[in-house]
């Protein structure tokens, strides 16, 4: 068989074999289970950074790009385009960044288990203090949280098994 493909964007994708429609491309999502056995995690500390790049038709960048959910459900660290959250207990401690652009950008948090601080495109916020939820059995979901798939390309994930300072988070997190 031959053919060709044309698509709008900025860089080519896979070939999506068809025969005489047009078809889309399902959304591609990671997720890395049994965190606490990877010898590279460690669930007490640690810095989440995503890149992430324009929302489809400008759609809402409040989908979570990067969290952390326990096995039995409960999301325990998510990094939003708008905003970054950690668990404790029954209910959510969050920041919300005040330059949040459906344009993509870099977004990042630092945990511990004293709080968090988080940056994005370049500007940190205020730490939170508080105790985090805590779970030892748990997964990475990169862009997407069980059904709802985040509607944007993911350019680079990355972790560091510390806290990252905030003058770090917000180099990190620069354009």
């Amino acid at each position: 068989a031959w053919g060709a493909q044309m698509e709008i964007g900025a860089f080519p994708t896979s070939y999506i074999p068809t025969t005489s429609s047009s078809a889309s491309r399902s959304a591609d999502y990671a997720k890395i289970t049994n965190l606490s056995r990877q010898p590279w995690y460690s669930n007490d500390i640690g810095t989440l950074l995503c890149d992430f790049g324009p929302t489809y038709q400008n759609q809402s960048i409040g989908l979570r790009v990067l969290n952390i959910q326990s096995e039995n459900g409960t999301v325990k660290y998510n990094l939003e385009g708008y905003r970054a959250e950690m668990r404790i207990t029954n209910s959510w401690l969050g920041i919300n960044f005040d330059n949040e652009t459906s344009a993509g950008g870099k977004v990042a948090m630092c945990y511990d288990n004293t709080g968090f601080d988080a940056a994005s495109y370049g500007s940190s916020y205020s730490e939170l203090t508080a105790t985090p939820y805590y779970d030892p059995d748990s997964s990475l979901n990169i862009g997407h949280l069980n059904t709802v798939v985040c509607s944007t390309t993911i350019k680079k994930v990355a972790y560091w098994p510390v806290r990252l300072p905030n003058a770090a988070l917000q180099t990190i997190t620069e354009e």
